[in-house]
């Protein structure tokens, strides 16, 4: 069985919640249980074991709550704007098999650009249970102190990939799916993406392809554009919007 853990909190409404529990059940092979980590529960109950977030606003940091043991055995965790394009099971399978290895703590994909200089992006995981507790209960002793006035540049993403670095110096691994599967998950903006006219922000605009790789499983929007702007892309409305 896998888990399948989405967070949808604060402004996100919660159709993309529903859509990508629906997509990825639709698609996979994998007997799924579903959760959401949500402040919502009344509208994904039907489809999805609702959690209760840790923290209220700054909805970012809800997704920590993805490395606690609230699930057993295998987790995948997906950011609810990712639009899946395709069965991605066999990649999952190669992800599960390298966790396997008791010194690999995760399998995820790496930040398109490198915000901050952070290789991890958080937008799609591979998880065992209880492989990332401690970075979990470490930044849940942080938070008590003073929430309302903690910060850490770069948010959660960049938080746990400073912890993954710190890890790796210690001999575990990270199983990076991109650098086997290249084309599995695509940024829209910086993989399928020009920005043409003006400089960023003075007036320009992106262009994206409209064909995609026949091996891309996943196109991540990365919060802006919306999917719901991108309707004339043909694989946004094939596998979003009609899905």
């Amino acid at each position: 069985m896998l888990n399948l853990i989405t967070v949808c909190t604060d402004v996100y409404p919660m159709y993309y919640a529903r859509k990508i529990h629906r997509r990825f059940n639709e698609m996979t092979n994998f007997e799924v249980k579903n959760w959401c980590i949500t402040d919502r529960p009344d509208q994904i109950k039907d489809l999805a074991e609702p959690i209760e977030p840790p923290f209220k606003g700054r909805g970012w940091w809800n997704k920590m709550k993805v490395y606690d043991s609230f699930y057993e055995g295998n987790a995948l965790y997906l950011d609810i704007d990712n639009v899946l394009i395709r069965n991605f099971d066999d990649e999952i399978n190669v992800a599960l098999s390298a966790l396997d290895d008791e010194k690999c703590k995760i399998a995820c994909v790496s930040d398109a650009i490198g915000f901050h200089h952070n290789h991890f992006s958080s937008s799609m995981m591979v998880l065992k249970s209880g492989n990332m507790q401690k970075i979990w209960d470490d930044f849940e002793l942080e938070v008590q102190v003073s929430y309302d006035n903690f910060e850490y540049e770069g948010g959660d993403q960049v938080y746990t990939g400073h912890r993954l670095k710190e890890w790796i110096n210690a001999g575990y691994t990270i199983y990076w799916m991109d650098e086997f599967h290249r084309n599995l998950k695509l940024n829209l903006k910086y993989h399928l993406g020009e920005y043409v006219g003006k400089g960023w922000n003075q007036g320009g605009a992106w262009s994206f392809k409209t064909v995609l790789p026949n091996d891309c499983k996943i196109v991540d929007c990365g919060g802006e554009p919306k999917p719901t702007e991108l309707l004339h892309l043909p694989y946004i409305q094939r596998c979003w919007m009609e899905a």
